[in-house]
């Protein structure tokens, strides 16, 4: 395997890479994806740690791949079914990216609600005011919205013929609120 991989997530935290590898002997494109479990020791496998401005709680890294060959028995799942496996593999990240942004949209809110009790303008705190107040009612029924969407979403994910797009939309929204 010959490539780079930019703004991959814990790589230096992990044993093993998740690669997916495009096969260009085969003419059917929807079938020329597969995926490999390469361990990050294997010869030819280099990383390079990016710096970054936020996102500080997991490390991001460039990942070269120069001349890597694996056995067969790094193939995950079936030959050429990569391109699959992976889409089914974005329905649960985008579940994972909603629950981290419905957490900090959480958090922000705390802040927000601890902020209001305790910044007095006027002799008295500002979250007595109705616009504060308004504000922050708005917050919590956004939030408790997303967080609906959410658990709704993980148990059509539990679901066997569960609704892919419901996890979508679930991510959608709540990025959009944190």
């Amino acid at each position: 395997f010959k490539g780079t991989k930019t703004l991959i997530t814990n790589a230096l935290q992990s044993k093993y890479l998740l690669l997916m590898a495009r096969n260009p002997e085969v003419e059917d494109k929807r079938h020329a994806i597969s995926m490999y479990l390469v361990p990050m020791d294997a010869p030819g496998l280099t990383t390079n740690q990016l710096d970054k401005i936020v996102w500080h709680i997991s490390d991001s890294c460039e990942i070269f791949l120069d001349d890597v060959t694996l056995p067969e028995s790094c193939l995950v799942g079936v030959k050429g079914n990569g391109f699959k496996q992976l889409m089914r593999n974005f329905e649960f990240e985008r579940l994972v990216i909603s629950a981290t942004c419905l957490g900090l949209a959480q958090c922000a809110f705390d802040d927000a609600a601890s902020y209001a009790a305790q910044r007095v303008q006027f002799g008295r705190p500002i979250g007595r005011f109705q616009g504060v107040k308004h504000l922050c009612a708005d917050m919590l029924v956004r939030l408790e919205q997303a967080r609906a969407l959410a658990w709704d979403a993980v148990n059509c994910a539990d679901e066997p013929d569960g609704d892919p797009a419901a996890r979508s939309l679930v991510a959608g929204l709540a990025a959009g609120i944190a």
